[in-house]
């Protein structure tokens, strides 16, 4: 009884929190897997990036919040975090791909900023 009291108790203050925060911005669903969360919430919590009550934010809290955030239940997130570090590769799969597309999008900046100049400085 007390557990879904919790839950009950939880979800309603999610609720309460999405009414008063809902700053009109549309609905969106997150293009990303379970494990590609906890991934982003394992990178997080190494870098100390949330502070909670002048603490760094423990594992436990950061996913409460991912999955309100997201929108996605995180259940067997223990489990996920131990098959991400125990990939042979040691590769951080999600957290590579957002590398990734984070310098091709600056390579294509830069790319159209000399193009740009490059057609100014041509005479027409």
């Amino acid at each position: 009884m007390r557990k879904r009291t919790t839950k009950l108790l939880k979800e309603l203050e999610a609720a309460i929190y999405a009414s008063e925060h809902d700053a009109g911005l549309p609905a969106f669903k997150v293009d990303a897997s379970a494990t590609d969360i906890v991934e982003l919430v394992l990178a997080f919590h190494a870098k100390g990036f949330f502070v909670v009550e002048g603490q760094p934010a423990t594992q436990k809290w950061l996913i409460e919040w991912a999955e309100q955030a997201f929108g996605m239940p995180l259940n067997n997130w223990e489990q996920l975090g131990v098959n991400i570090r125990s990939r042979k590769s040691g590769e951080l799969k999600f957290l590579g791909e957002l590398m990734k597309s984070l310098n091709d999008r600056f390579k294509r900046i830069l790319l159209g900023k000399q193009y740009g100049r490059r057609l100014k400085n041509k005479k027409v």
